[in-house]
């Protein structure tokens, strides 16, 4: 998967709707500077000033299931530090500093992989900046999107291992919610589909989408 252009804009709602309204092409990255209703997973809202790193890859890929996966691994391995809460977190010291969204195009078959990450501040409690310089992170994280997603084309299972390795949502005892309902267990890590197994007594849940919260004992 090669990314073959980068469109900049000074400012956009989002860079996902962005890319859906215009209908933009496979292999393209839409970046801005900042956006004005950036959006997270859960119909959350992403808060993006100017100094952060906001842009959506839009690409196809055969294993569709693990876009997700495959984009917190590509962001992931280009921040120092860092590691990975189910789904796509991606958290410093346990405080959030990147979030992924990862939506389908209603137009074809390709995937919109939305990104944000917090260059020079933090916009909200609980959450982190990465510092650094923002070109370079940039540069290498289309990089990371190039060699994963082709990896994972040819071999889901070491884009799944990479995953793993840094998942911290693992062998801690979280809260999900499964079919509306609160469920307390051990997370076991992820299955071949990239969801989270979930172990409740004698009893394994697996957790598609949603959110898995931590509980500190």
């Amino acid at each position: 998967m090669k990314i073959c252009k980068v469109i900049t804009l000074d400012s956009v709602d989002s860079t996902n709707s962005y890319a859906k309204r215009n209908k933009i092409a496979t292999g393209t990255c839409v970046r801005a500077l900042s956006q004005s209703a950036g959006r997270g997973r859960l119909g959350r809202s992403f808060l993006s000033p100017g100094g952060g790193l906001y842009f959506s890859v839009i690409l196809n890929c055969k294993q569709k299931q693990l876009a997700t996966v495959a984009a917190a691994v590509a962001v992931a391995s280009c921040i120092d530090g860092c590691a990975v809460k189910w789904p796509n977190d991606i958290l410093i010291n346990g405080k959030k500093a990147c979030g992924i969204l990862c939506e389908g195009n209603s137009i074809n078959d390709d995937i919109i992989i939305g990104v944000g990450i917090n260059i020079d501040s933090s916009p909200i409690e609980g959450s982190c900046a990465v510092g650094g310089d923002a070109e370079e992170l940039f540069n290498r994280i289309l990089k990371g999107f190039e060699e994963i997603f082709s990896l994972l084309d040819h071999d889901p299972n070491a884009v799944l291992e990479q995953y793993s390795k840094m998942l911290m949502t693992k062998l801690v005892k979280v809260k999900v919610m499964v079919k509306g309902e609160e469920i307390t267990g051990i997370a076991m890590g992820i299955d071949e589909c990239g969801r989270l197994l979930v172990l409740n007594g004698d009893e394994e849940y697996r957790v598609n989408s949603g959110e898995a919260t931590i509980i500190k004992e």
